[in-house]
């Protein structure tokens, strides 16, 4: 059985390409085996006894998991690991090479922090609609993981509640070119550091940029990498939430726009395109 783990970060694609992967007859991927409050495996544990045994002995809990994806026939199986998820996982996954590593990334920051500002407030994180979907294995628990999540968190920090002021009436973002350009640059380093590691790991690494992954042809490079049927229909429940246009997304739009073009990033206002897989690295100064 291949071994695999989705790398990448929140509103990055991570969870559209797990819910795709699910959906491959041949494949089981799971959500955030690893999340802060939650073991999102084969089956949900929020419980601190549970929670507790996963953080104290983080390689043996994805060893089982993979041990009971194999016992269910699977021929790949893998797991959602965000960036700033237990570093001892990262380092035991680079210590056995036969683990295959998907790394996706988000080229429009601007795209993927307007969606993490926004989900964070209202708490929608996936289309409600799609979320309560009968699905095979991922999708058909998320929107009660998600909600969970959201009690777990405010439980023991507080700060978590969600505030809707800075979403109009429209369900539009009233947010500044500084409170973004923050969020930006902690996401950009990350990605950063990230395709660093990646470069001296001797895992084989697939690089997906959130555009691209969308498209049939990843699909197949996907499951040409994993080793499974390119041939069996696989599709994700979920449906884009934001507007089409990035600038769309935002009430104080001229500020917005003013300040990216200045920046020399004009093109992130518009609809998301496809920017490739080298845009990382690229020094925007």
């Amino acid at each position: 059985m291949q071994r695999f783990i989705i790398l990448g970060q929140p509103r990055s694609g991570t969870t559209h390409l797990t819910t795709l992967l699910d959906s491959h007859p041949d494949v089981i991927c799971a959500g955030e085996l690893f999340n802060p409050y939650i073991m999102m495996g084969m089956t949900n544990d929020a419980g601190d006894d549970a929670i507790l045994a996963r953080d104290a002995a983080p390689r043996r809990a994805a060893e089982a998991f993979f041990e009971q994806a194999e016992a269910e026939g699977a021929r790949a199986a893998g797991f959602k690991f965000m960036l700033g998820h237990d570093i001892a996982v990262l380092k035991w996954i680079s210590r056995n090479p036969d683990i295959r590593i998907i790394y996706i990334r988000r080229a429009n920051k601007l795209a993927q922090v307007a969606s993490l500002i926004k989900a964070n407030q209202t708490r929608e994180w996936v289309d409600n609609e799609v979320a309560n979907t009968p699905l095979r294995r991922v999708m058909r628990r998320v929107r009660i993981v998600y909600q969970g999540l959201f009690v777990l968190g405010r439980k023991e920090r507080p700060n978590l509640v969600p505030t809707i002021r800075d979403i109009d009436e429209n369900g539009r973002l009233i947010v500044g070119p500084r409170r973004i350009s923050q969020r930006w640059h902690d996401l950009a380093t990350s990605d950063f550091l990230a395709s660093q590691w990646l470069r001296s790991t001797p895992n084989k690494v697939l690089r997906l940029e959130y555009v691209a992954s969308l498209k049939p042809e990843a699909h197949e490079r996907i499951c040409r990498f994993l080793g499974v049927s390119t041939d069996a229909e696989i599709a994700s429940p979920l449906r884009k939430q934001g507007a089409n246009r990035v600038i769309d997304r935002f009430a104080n739009q001229k500020q917005i726009s003013d300040y990216f073009t200045r920046r020399g990033l004009a093109h992130w206002l518009g609809e998301e395109l496809d920017e490739g897989e080298d845009t990382q690295d690229r020094d925007e100064a």
